[in-house]
């Protein structure tokens, strides 16, 4: 193979050719069939290969490439360098040319052109700045997975999945500092029949107020959570029962006062019951969900549109 056939990698970026030559002037150029493997994961790789013609698919994992290899870059440094096992396969896509230059030859070249050496270097750190930009893309891509797992479409609260994970910690962290803990859980009153007279369109609109409402009003450490169809729950840590109490009307009443527009000169008006239940003791999630819930039940069996609270404590 001839040095001047070489000068296009970045690798042998002003090595001298009488080095190039010299060195290599045994590697041969090997034609690579489609769906072969160069370098396969977990196994010892002892070989750079330059890519001549064709393309490589990287893979981490057999069935997801991660990225491509083009004609005129190289494969095989990093697990050359490191003496461990490829961390991933490299798998010819169409028919390639390469010239394999084995790992006796590399270090002789490391030794000989220092040149030589800092191309190395400077290819390896692209690499893993790729790596990094790959990752930092994955994190962001996780993030918003899990914030999508956790968050309904519709309202933009936490849905019940993020209750069921955070309830219980929120709850055991005032138990162990002694601080009080409240409870809300929240129906929009008749929504059924605001869905069969309006549409759902508007009953949608009327939840996604509902919630905007009600998160507005929560406080830092506050959380406004969709329990499930129109019922709406909120988590008050350090809270009293008196200061739960306070923050329940002035929510109910927020509500009540809010003029609807679904239409051009068309509203509508609706209420809210909540049923509250507060720590006493040593309740559990189950149980503060429970007892709201049936101070909500009554609430809505007495005329709709009211804070209850019973007291569950000794």
């Amino acid at each position: 193979m001839k040095a001047t056939d070489l000068t296009s990698f970045e690798l042998f970026n002003n090595v001298p050719l009488e080095l190039i030559n010299s060195v290599l002037a045994n590697c041969s150029v090997y034609t690579i069939p489609a769906g072969q493997h160069l370098i396969k994961k977990d196994v010892k790789n002892s070989a750079l290969y330059l890519l001549l013609e064709g393309e490589v698919q990287i893979y981490l994992e057999e069935d997801k490439p991660l990225r491509i290899i083009w004609a005129g870059d190289v494969i095989g440094e990093i697990s050359l360098i490191d003496q461990q096992s490829a961390t991933a396969s490299a798998i010819s896509l169409v028919e390639c040319k390469v010239i394999m230059i084995n790992e006796p030859l590399v270090w002789s070249l490391v030794e000989q052109s220092h040149l030589f050496a800092i191309n190395l270097l400077r290819l390896m750190a692209g690499r893993f700045r790729g790596v990094n930009s790959q990752v930092v893309s994955s994190l962001k891509k996780q993030r918003l997975f899990e914030h999508k797992a956790l968050v309904d479409d519709l309202t933009q609260l936490y849905n019940r999945a993020w209750l069921n994970e955070n309830f219980t910690t929120l709850l055991d962290r005032c138990k162990k500092d002694r601080q009080p803990f409240c409870y809300f859980m929240i129906d929009i009153d008749h929504f059924k029949k605001i869905n069969d007279t309006y549409g759902h369109q508007v009953g949608d609109f009327v939840l996604q107020l509902t919630a905007n409402t009600l998160d507005t009003l929560s406080r830092t450490g506050d959380a406004v959570v969709r329990y499930g169809g129109e019922e709406i729950a909120m988590l008050l840590p350090n809270t009293d029962i008196n200061d739960a109490l306070r923050i329940a009307e002035r929510a109910r009443q927020s509500i009540e006062d809010k003029n609807i527009e679904y239409e051009p000169d068309k509203t509508l008006k609706i209420t809210v019951s909540i049923g509250v239940s507060s720590l006493t003791h040593s309740e559990s999630s189950i149980d503060l969900i429970r007892y709201a819930d049936e101070a909500l039940y009554y609430a809505k069996a007495h005329g709709r549109n009211q804070v209850k609270f019973k007291d569950y404590g000794p």
